[in-house]
């Protein structure tokens, strides 16, 4: 059966590129994938050209076992064979070499012996004995199966553990488990990574022997709790091994280290006593494979590291030495395909150089638009190309010059559609099969943004409230979210009934696109200040203090920036009540009107046609009361990020700083310098969360679990920053290519309040365009 781990095939276009040597593997060329899996489980492939492939890394067997080599050409057949061949060869005489290298280093100095040789443990003076095994470690009693020795502490064999020239070993806390010292218990730990029990199943099935080394010198130093320390730490062990469901030899050191006054204990990493000890009396007398064996842990001396135990422990002579990384992303999948060649793909920095390439992100689905088109592209996290679903061509004004300005996921329940804005002032509002479902004039003039978002109602929020704000210079529009819905239900309800009613319904041919008539909205002008970049509704505001008809209206808070003034804040009104006057023109005039032109039609009969509808022209503007503004010259302000709740917004200007502003107390609370071109958005993350939750037991993380953050997106710098909100320190500092842009789902509506068992946080994702490969920053951090 042909091996999955490695792949041959021929590029099927020029956009990947090679792992080792960075360079662009150019289409129908030959090349070798290495596949693997992220933290999350899920297969990726990482391409190499030919020469480039790591041969001497992989085991492969024959050329047979490559997956895809059935297909190739024969001279390319025999390209790889030749190439196995001679790597095998090229790694006998390194491995002669080495053996001749290290007999020759042993015999200049007998008394250097390597850390596997069986006469190091006179060196550390270590004596093992049954007799010496207890059932108690000095006053504190052992759970069944644990033993003790000396200042060590063992687990009992498993009836399914087997020895092996193969070690996996590991350190547990901060490696394998998340723990605090502040938190002492059974069930104070968590997972590290959610693949951690696939990964370990996957070595015992590779035979691997599985071993824990970890230091624990609260149970020799808690001379009065020290049984309270032993449970715990046994505890979560035992839990832990209980989780992953495969056999694991664990060792406990117990004693000090230098730094605690006391004799340096030979069993406490780094030294290597515990590695001894199950080498050479709990390994079945087989000797140990080095080269296959690696030591995984996280104390490597590295800024913020607690230590470097863990890195001079494996360099006693374990190789392959490997430190768990800190790795703050997960790759998701690849964008990568041949449709994507025409918004510019292929060039670099295609992604972010052009201002008119416009993207929107859901789950499993990216929107890409130029000034005409639109792709729909579906990625999988199984799949290396993602598939073009559909190509969106609206009909634009070439009069006007009219083009796509923005682009955003309307998602309801089940329900699923992409919302346009055009230059000319048009929403447009597409299904995911290409057809135009709405077109509404909304104001004349470019629709610079679409922004989607709601929030429910809590112990924060007195109302809840669901919208779609059409931002646009100077003016902003808002869609209740409730009237969007109903009319794409009746929509899609009208589709299902004509798939089973054959007969075509009577249309009116130039009522393209407004079969359900206007979507009701409120507009207002938000001028006062001058232009403005971008506007945003933060939320629901209490009324003026003045205000009479206060119980009948309902206002919004608006923030907006531009040129003119960096921030403006003002109070937008629903303008429901209106004066008898109002009422009666309203309401009065188009009936009379109507009455009128029916009774001329009756009079004047003819056989003319009738003329053209005339297209609806945008509603006034409702009342916009100034609260306050910010005017600094020459700064500007360039973008406008919102909090979920509203309650803070992210606002970059064009002197490189980024300014968090209290929406509420319209006070800015903190700033940051030096980023310009700067992009940010808010996100949810775990920080320094200890689950206490048991591992007998899935413990799914509520909201209250969450942090508020802030992701800074240095394009000038080559880095994403996160930073806890408000005024927390910086957490991550993630590297990125410069051609890279961070995205965000759009709000779903109708999503359920956020209930105690299936709360999905907030998350940033990063697109790389030039690899093609989208990934999603970590939730967690510790």
């Amino acid at each position: 059966m042909a091996s999955s781990k490695v792949v041959a095939e021929y590029a099927k276009s020029s956009r990947s590129s090679c792992k080792k040597c960075a360079k662009k593997i150019d289409a129908k060329v030959l090349r070798l994938g290495l596949v693997s899996r992220d933290s999350r489980g899920f297969d990726m492939t990482k391409w190499h050209h030919l020469d480039c492939f790591p041969m001497n890394s992989e085991s492969i067997p024959s050329a047979e076992e490559i997956k895809g080599f059935s297909s190739l050409k024969g001279s390319d057949k025999e390209t790889i064979k030749n190439l196995l061949d001679t790597t095998d060869q090229s790694s006998e005489k390194v491995h002669q070499r080495d053996e001749a290298e290290e007999d020759e280093l042993e015999e200049r100095n007998p008394k250097k012996t390597k850390y596997s040789r069986p006469n190091e443990g006179a060196e550390l003076d270590i004596a093992f004995s049954i007799s010496d095994i207890k059932d108690k470690y000095k006053d504190a009693t052992l759970l069944p199966k644990w033993k003790a020795f000396q200042t060590i502490i063992f687990l009992d064999r498993d009836d399914n553990l087997h020895d092996s020239g193969k070690i996996a070993a590991f350190d547990f806390d901060g490696c394998l488990a998340n723990t605090s010292v502040k938190r002492v218990g059974p069930d104070a730990w968590s997972l590290m990574y959610p693949s951690i029990p696939e990964k370990l199943q996957g070595l015992y099935s590779d035979g691997y022997k599985l071993v824990i080394f970890t230091n624990e010198s609260n149970i020799e130093r808690w001379k009065n709790k020290r049984q309270v320390a032993v449970d715990s730490k046994i505890g979560r062990l035992n839990s832990f091994i209980k989780l992953v469901k495969v056999p694991i030899q664990v060792f406990i050191a117990c004693g000090f280290d230098k730094s605690d006054g006391q004799s340096e204990d030979p069993f406490r990493k780094p030294k290597p006593g515990m590695w001894h000890i199950m080498e050479q009396h709990f390994n079945s007398g087989i000797s140990i494979d080095m080269d296959q064996s690696f030591y995984v842990g996280d104390a490597a001396g590295r800024e913020k590291d607690h230590s470097d135990a863990d890195i001079k422990f494996a360099q006693h002579g374990l190789k392959p030495t490997k430190m768990a990384r800190r790795t703050y992303t997960t790759e998701l999948g690849c964008i990568a395909c041949d449709d994507l060649s025409v918004l510019g793909a292929g060039k670099e920095g295609w992604l972010v150089g052009n201002p008119n390439l416009l993207t929107a992100l859901d789950t499993h689905s990216l929107a890409l638009a130029n000034r005409s088109l639109v792709l729909v592209l579906e990625w999988s996290n199984e799949v290396y190309t993602a598939t073009c679903r559909v190509k969106i061509r609206p009909d634009l004004s070439p009069i006007k010059a009219e083009y796509i300005s923005a682009i955003e996921w309307l998602v309801f329940d089940d329900i699923r559609v992409l919302a346009l804005g055009t230059s000319c002032g048009y929403l447009l509002i597409y299904s995911l099969g290409g057809v135009l479902i709405h077109k509404q004039i909304v104001n004349p003039g470019r629709v610079l943004k679409l922004r989607v978002r709601g929030t429910k109602r809590d112990l924060t929020q007195d109302s809840s409230s669901e919208e779609v704000c059409v931002v646009m210079p100077g003016v902003i529009a808002r869609f209740d979210g409730s009237d969007i819905q109903s009319m794409l239900q009746r929509w899609f309800q009208e589709r299902h009934a004509q798939f089973w009613d054959q007969r075509p319904k009577n249309r009116d041919p130039e009522d393209t696109g407004n079969s359900f008539g206007r979507l009701p909205y409120q507009l207002w002008n938000v001028s006062k200040y001058g232009s403005c970049a971008d506007v945003a509704i933060t939320g629901i505001m209490p009324p003026p203090l003045m205000e009479i008809h206060a119980s009948s209206q309902r206002y919004y808070c608006a923030v907006t920036i531009g040129d003119d003034a960096v921030i403006s804040a003002f109070r937008l009104s629903e303008d429901r009540s209106r004066s008898l006057v109002g009422t009666i023109l309203s309401k009065v005039v188009p009936a009379t009107f109507s009455t009128i032109a029916s009774f001329s039609k009756m009079i004047w009969r003819n056989e003319q046609k009738s003329p053209k509808k005339q297209e609806a022209k945008p509603q006034p503007f409702a009342r916009a009361s100034p609260l306050t503004c910010l005017k600094d010259h020459p700064r500007k302000g360039e973008k406008l990020t919102l909090s979920p709740s509203g309650t803070l917004a992210a606002i970059t200007d064009s002197l490189g700083r980024i300014l968090l502003l209290d929406t509420q107390a319209l006070v800015v609370v903190r700033l940051w310098k030096g980023y310009r071109e700067a992009s940010c958005l808010f996100m949810e993350m775990l920080v320094n969360r200890d689950t206490a939750a048991s591992s007998s037991t899935y413990y799914e993380h509520v909201k209250s679990d969450y942090c508020l953050c802030l992701a800074i997106h240095a394009p000038r710098k080559g880095i994403v920053e996160v930073w806890q909100m408000r005024t927390g320190p910086r957490l991550l500092t993630v590297p990125c290519s410069k051609g890279s842009k961070i995205l965000q789902p759009t709000y779903r509506f109708g999503s359920p309040l956020d209930s105690q068992s299936s709360y999905v946080p907030l998350e940033v994702f990063l697109l790389n365009g030039d690899s093609a490969q989208l990934s999603v920053l970590n939730r967690a951090h510790n």
